[in-house]
C-alpha cells in the first residue's frame, strides 16, 4: 500500500527548498470511516507515473486509509536522501500516533436530536 508520495519541491527564500508530500496513514480494522466521495490530491496513474490507481482511491473511499497532505521547508544544503528519511521518520511518527488515538471512528455518524445522541 502506498504510504508517502512526494507531490512537488520548489525553492524558496534564504536557500531553502518547499516539498510538499501526502502520508496515507493505514486506518486499523474496524475504525474506518467511509467516505464514498473522497479522492486523492495526488494525480491519477494515467497522468503521472506512480501516480494513484483505481485502487488507491477505493481504499481511501472505504476508509482504509487516510490521506495527509504535508508541507516541510528544508536547506538546499540537504541531499534527496536526507529529505527522504526525514520523511520516512516522520511518516512513521505520525502512523504510530494515529493508531495511538484511542476514539476512531467512533463517533463518526453520532448526532444530538432532541435531547439524546443517536448513531
Amino acid at each position: 500500500m502506498r504510504q508517502i508520495t512526494i507531490l512537488d519541491a520548489s525553492p524558496s527564500d534564504g536557500g531553502r527548498v518547499n516539498v510538499r508530500s501526502v502520508f496515507w496513514l493505514p486506518v486499523p480494522s474496524g475504525f474506518e470511516v467511509p467516505r464514498p466521495n473522497a479522492q486523492s490530491v495526488i494525480p491519477t496513474a494515467a497522468t503521472l507515473p506512480g501516480g494513484v490507481t483505481p485502487d488507491d482511491v477505493a481504499a481511501l473511499q472505504k476508509g482504509v486509509v487516510v490521506e495527509e497532505v504535508r508541507g516541510e521547508t528544508f536547506p538546499t544544503t540537504y541531499s534527496a536522501e536526507q529529505v527522504k528519511d526525514f520523511l520516512v521518520a516522520e511518516y512513521q511518527a505520525r502512523s504510530d500516533f494515529f493508531a495511538s488515538i484511542p476514539f476512531k471512528g467512533q463517533l463518526f455518524g453520532v448526532a444530538y436530536v432532541d435531547g439524546s445522541w443517536t448513531k
